[in-house]
Parts: C-alpha cells; structure tokens; sequence
C-alpha cells in the first residue's frame, strides 16, 4: 500500500512504513531534523514494537499523513495548523502521534486539510 501527499510519499513494506520526499510540515515523520528524503526510511515509531500491533493502512492529506494499525489505534504526522491530526497543538508534528480517544477505527481517510475516520 502507498499515500501520496503534497511531495512526500509513504508505503508499508512488510511490517514497515517508509517515507520519502519532501517534509517541510513533519510529513516525512523522522524528526525536526529530516526536510528531505531521496530513498525511503523506516518510520521507527510506526513499527509494530512501538504501536502495539502492525500498521494496515495508510492515508495522505496535502501536509500530513494517518496510519492505522491492526488493532484499530490511529497515528497522525505532518501539518497540524488546521488540527487535521486531531490534536490542538503543536502546529507541527515531526513523529508520528496516536491519536486520543478509546475508539478502535475500521477505515481512515484523509483530505488536503482534514481526516475522517470510521469506527
């Protein structure tokens, strides 16, 4: 599976998810330090150790990006100034962030400045 944002892609490659592109908002989810990627790079925090369950879908908006894992727990990274991660704050999200809430989502998707999700 891939998602395209505005130039910055992911995919799950096996048990992972690679980002590559263009990460000027966070989009590319490794950090405050990473603007550009030529290859793909595994997103560490989306890693089954780390979400408690394997990603199994991807979703892109222009400026961030989703991941749903197995177990219905959804991540959001990349531009927030809308709250389109759905968090208040920061504007920015470098790492992949879980989103609150006691639901176990079925589907995500995203549009250029907002996410619906399905429970």
């Amino acid at each position: 599976e891939i998602a395209c944002g505005r130039h910055v892609c992911i995919a799950r490659v096996g048990v992972a998810v690679v980002s590559w592109g263009a990460g000027h908002f966070g989009q590319l989810g490794q950090g405050p330090h990473v603007s550009h990627l030529k290859e793909p790079q595994i997103i560490r925090q989306l890693l089954p150790q780390s979400t408690g369950s394997p990603v199994v879908q991807l979703a892109a908006g222009a400026w961030h990006l989703c991941a749903r894992t197995e177990n219905g727990k959804v991540f959001a990274w990349g531009s927030n100034r809308r709250y389109q991660c759905g968090m208040k704050a920061p504007s920015t999200l470098v790492y992949p962030q879980p989103i609150d809430g006691n639901i176990a989502f079925t589907k995500i998707v995203c549009g250029k400045s907002h996410c619906i999700g399905l429970e």
